[in-house]
């Protein structure tokens, strides 16, 4: 069975050029859930980075979007119960 696969916009941050990057939504909800690490790619460069506490966020509203509600829900449920990596100024 083919994973379900999730379209979003990166930047690369060499040259700011805009790529739309596949990813796997069981991989992104978990990475999401356990605040794991989430790889993201941009091929004008061949550059690889860690997405940031920004692109984290966006990935989860990406997921939210798709109405995908299943693994939104679990993102909201897992993450809460693990240690925030991207702390907010306001709460």
């Amino acid at each position: 069975m083919e994973d379900t696969l999730l379209r979003m916009p990166v930047m690369c941050p060499e040259c700011a050029r805009e790529w739309l990057m596949e990813v796997p939504i069981a991989s992104i909800a978990e990475a999401l859930a356990s605040n794991g690490y989430i790889r993201l790619y941009a091929p004008c460069h061949d550059k690889v980075w860690e997405a940031s506490c920004l692109e984290r966020e966006q990935l989860g509203e990406y997921l939210e979007v798709a109405n995908l509600s299943r693994s939104a829900r679990k993102i909201k449920v897992l993450g809460s119960l693990a240690a925030d990596p991207c702390p907010r100024a306001t709460r």
